[in-house]
């Protein structure tokens, strides 16, 4: 039987762009970062734990590890945010949830549930698109995400 990254041989996971090929040297591990509800604040994330029906994470904050803290279920006090493995153009690892300048616009990163790959949804004149960029390093810049920069939200996606 062939393993994932055989059967999806040249399959870019970034924006989802057959024919791209990607470097099975440097395959993405997965790193995150979590939302605080309560404080309003963004923090790294360094593990997480699946012990219970409510998943948490162990966050650095103040800089001390912190107790895990749940991120799903009833009670979540983190909302979990995975990094892809593509960078903007100052080098800032671009993450589900981030608000970035765009040659089209003001776009909003997008994880996709059912592919795992991320998009950037945009406005335009006509209606909402997907938009793929396989150089995403030359070609958008963050300017926040969409918790910590309400402001920045277009008035679309509100």
């Amino acid at each position: 039987m062939k393993s994932s990254a055989e059967r999806h041989e040249g399959y870019n996971p970034f924006f989802a762009l057959p024919g791209i090929p990607i470097n099975k040297e440097k395959m993405m591990t997965p790193k995150f970062r979590a939302w605080h509800i309560k404080r309003k604040e963004m923090y790294p994330v360094e593990g997480l734990l699946y012990l219970s029906k409510d998943p948490r994470a162990i966050i650095f904050r103040d800089g001390l590890y912190r107790n895990p803290l749940p991120f799903g279920g009833e009670n979540p006090r983190l909302i979990l945010m995975q990094f892809s493995d593509q960078k903007d153009k100052d080098g800032d690892r671009v993450a589900a949830g981030d608000i970035v300048d765009f040659e089209y616009g003001i776009g909003i990163v997008f994880q996709d549930e059912k592919t795992s790959s991320f998009k950037i949804e945009f406005d335009t004149d006509v209606d909402n698109l997907w938009l793929y960029c396989p150089d995403v390093d030359n070609c958008l810049k963050i300017i926040g995400n969409i918790y910590g920069n309400r402001d920045l939200i277009p008035t679309w996606y509100r």
